[in-house]
């Protein structure tokens, strides 16, 4: 078996997660959310109430870097204060990487401050090319 050299390229991660609101958050604080109006943009529900998803990449010390500025593939794209039983589905990209290995779905990559990782990819973390 031959081993083949690759050539290092860019890309980024893509987090996916589906939720259940009333697992999520707080109904009390649902209501809050909806107190200066009616319907809010789901990407403006998500960035500012993430920290309750659980997000394994969106911790303290986590080797992906997830921009909360590229929240995108909202379902639904907005909510009412009667979305509190709704399934959310978003996507989050992270920030820009170098890949500079894949053995299966091993991703061995840099960061744009040149730290090496490596990463397992799964149906909720998937590596998108640039």
């Amino acid at each position: 078996m031959s081993v083949q050299t690759l050539t290092p390229f860019k890309a980024h991660f893509e987090y996916r997660q589906s939720i259940n609101i009333n697992n999520t958050i707080d109904e009390d604080l649902w209501k809050r959310v909806f107190e200066k109006s009616n319907t809010v943009t789901s990407r403006h529900f998500i960035y500012n109430y993430h920290i309750g998803f659980n997000i394994p990449y969106n911790k303290r010390g986590t080797i992906i870097n997830l921009d909360l500025t590229t929240i995108h593939t909202t379902h639904p794209e907005n909510l009412t204060v009667n979305d509190y039983k709704t399934y959310l589905e978003f996507k989050i990209n992270s920030k820009p990487i170098k890949v500079l290995q894949i053995i299966d779905n091993k991703i061995t990559f840099s960061n744009d401050v040149n730290e090496v990782y490596t990463v397992e990819t799964n149906e909720g973390l998937v590596l998108i090319i640039d």
